[in-house]
């Protein structure tokens, strides 16, 4: 049976991460390393990545996010003022796409699972089969699935017996995209209980021209989150 181990150049980022899932998304530690073992399958922790992936689309960033939900990336940085080479941001794009089910397909059962499970393959598995939808990804003993369970299994070790220490320091996510809260469970004007808002000025954003035009898209709230909606709906 092949082992596998992580980069020790890539400890502290897979620290990092894994304390940052679990700070600001409420994973267990298990559902973290699940993820973070995806990630590191795809990118090596470089959140600079950008290349050509099998379908002739670029591909990007942490989770490798292919084709309009790369795109969906770097508008959702650029609303937050920051580029989208950078990690605390694709961080928070994942946590978005976990808890915007009506978009990203019927993701909340996995978002669940990441926040209850105590099974790190099972984790792997799931995250790879519903989320990064890779090569092999609906069989749990393909290689590539091996391979991320592998990674996670690694990584889960590292994390609690093996003393890594993350990269940098991790914080409670309070950025806002467009104006608005993506944490789940707060409200973005305290004491107003509205759902949705008439007018840009009542959603936080000041200028809603140059953020539509920023973007090519509609900037509507649904509860907590900021949801991109095409014009053609």
């Amino acid at each position: 049976m092949a082992e596998y181990s992580i980069e020790s150049s890539k400890q502290g980022a897979a620290r990092y991460i894994v304390e940052w899932l679990k700070l600001n998304v409420g994973m267990t530690t298990e559902g973290a390393c699940g993820v973070t073992g995806n990630m590191y399958a795809e990118c090596g922790f470089d959140p600079t990545l950008d290349v050509i992936d099998s379908n002739n689309l670029h591909a990007i960033g942490l989770c490798q996010w292919n084709g309009q939900n790369g795109e969906d990336l770097k508008s959702y940085a650029n609303s937050r003022g920051k580029q989208w080479t950078d990690r605390d941001t694709q961080l928070a794009y994942l946590k978005l796409t976990l808890e915007d089910d009506s978009k990203y397909k019927a993701l909340s059962n996995l978002y669940n699972l990441l926040k209850t499970t105590t099974d790190v393959a099972e984790a792997s598995f799931q995250f790879c089969r519903q989320y990064e939808v890779c090569a092999g990804y609906n069989d749990r003993n393909s290689s590539e699935n091996t391979k991320r369970r592998g990674y996670s299994q690694a990584i889960y070790k590292g994390v609690t017996t093996g003393g890594w220490e993350a990269d940098g320091s991790v914080s409670t996510d309070t950025s806002v995209s467009g104006g608005i809260s993506v944490r789940q469970g707060i409200t973005p004007f305290p004491g107003n209980t509205r759902t949705s808002w008439s007018q840009p000025e009542e959603m936080g954003i000041v200028n809603f021209k140059n953020f539509v035009s920023s973007q090519g898209k509609k900037g509507v709230i649904l509860g907590t989150h900021l949801k991109q909606i095409s014009p053609k709906l």
